[in-house]
């Protein structure tokens, strides 16, 4: 879970999301304010793991029993709440708009390289 409040940080999350699997595909996210989350248990921030730096800063940890969880998403599902699907396309742009400084050394950064080499390629056969 990350803690987002801006359209920029929820890009960077979708990013960091395709950057892991290293793949542009749909990404369906839900998003749950933190003062809503905070009604069923505590949320702590932790360090995450993706390949993008500035995205692990806004990791979140649930330390919650499973009858909170329960509760949870018992509530989000009496609430009619629904994630956002972001298409392939919508992900690409996420990613090629990455710092790639930003991005672990390797693999990774590679990837995201060769992710905005690839769309500047097509763009320039337009």
């Amino acid at each position: 879970m990350f803690a987002v409040d801006e359209e920029p940080h929820v890009l960077l999350v979708v990013a960091a999301y395709a950057c892991t699997k290293m793949e542009v595909g749909t990404i369906d996210l839900l998003r749950v304010d933190e003062a809503e989350l905070t009604r069923f248990g505590d949320v702590a921030p932790i360090q995450g793991t993706t390949p993008v730096t500035s995205a692990n800063a806004l990791h979140r940890a649930l330390d919650w029993t499973s009858d909170d969880l329960v509760r949870l998403v018992d509530h989000l599902l009496v609430a009619h709440r629904q994630s956002t699907r972001y298409a392939p396309r919508q992900v690409l742009r996420a990613v090629i708009g990455l710092d790639p400084t930003d991005v672990q050394e390797g693999e990774h950064r590679d990837w995201v390289l060769s992710q905005r080499s690839e769309e500047s390629a097509r763009r320039s056969v337009r």
